[in-house]
């Protein structure tokens, strides 16, 4: 296992948006996800080479950013659920 990688449930990553945009509408269903839990980059990484490691808030933050300012230019989003 890499020192790099670092696993959240579902319940933190929804905790981090709700505390880095103050978002209070960001829901979960009680579905599992179809994905493997802790699966190692190795794979990713011999596709992409050397790959850079982000803070979930930072991540979070940026994504956030990204969706107002897409907003804000009109580009098309998808539907809400």
């Amino acid at each position: 296992m890499s020192a790099n990688r670092h696993l959240v449930t579902v319940d933190a990553f929804i905790q981090t948006i709700l505390n880095v945009t103050g978002s209070t509408d960001v829901t979960r269903g009680d579905a599992s996800l179809p994905f493997s839990d802790g699966m190692a980059g190795v794979a990713l990484q011999q596709v992409l080479g050397r790959t850079v490691h982000t803070l979930l808030e930072t991540a979070v933050a940026e994504t956030a950013e990204w969706f107002l300012r897409a907003t804000v230019e009109g580009c098309p989003l998808p539907p809400p659920a």
